[in-house]
């Protein structure tokens, strides 16, 4: 996710929005309402193991698919766009994670707790540091912060 946001603009996914909010809008409401319901929907028909139960209402509640973005930018999808979608189901994210994981809990019997501060600092380090790090980075650097490409695809 980090390298994903590093290639992210923010006045080119903000322009997306004013152009295109309904576009923009049921691609939300398609990834943060539909995914669960789907979700929710083949657990009831399958009747799938408790494992695979709590898997799949996982990665219902996680909206933002990195490695997905890059399949549909290789198919014509509009970067400008996907990065305006990634950048807000990332921000969406810190509220719709827990309350939607919150919600499948309840309505499939299993319990799950995660944070709108762990989601929200998850975020922040791998989405958003990186879309506004080259602005801060000579203030990123004098705290100590800043971490160059190589030396980060080193720590691999």
């Amino acid at each position: 996710m980090f390298a994903q946001g590093l290639r992210l603009k923010l006045g080119g996914g903000l322009a997306t929005f004013k152009d295109r909010p309904l576009v923009m809008f049921r691609s939300l409401v398609v990834v943060l309402v539909l995914v669960p319901v789907a979700a929710l929907a083949i657990i009831f028909l399958l009747k799938p193991s408790p494992g695979i139960v709590v898997g799949l209402a996982i990665l219902a509640a996680s909206p933002a698919a990195t490695f997905q973005l890059r399949n549909i930018y290789k198919k014509g999808g509009s970067p400008a766009y996907l990065g305006a979608l990634h950048l807000s189901l990332a921000l969406l994210a810190i509220i719709t994670v827990p309350a939607v994981l919150y919600l499948l809990s309840e309505a499939l019997g299993f319990q799950a707790e995660v944070s709108v501060f762990q989601v929200g600092k998850t975020v922040v380090q791998a989405v958003l540091l990186p879309v506004v790090e080259p602005g801060l980075d000579p203030v990123l650097r004098v705290l100590g912060v800043g971490v160059e490409l190589d030396d980060a695809a080193s720590l691999q």
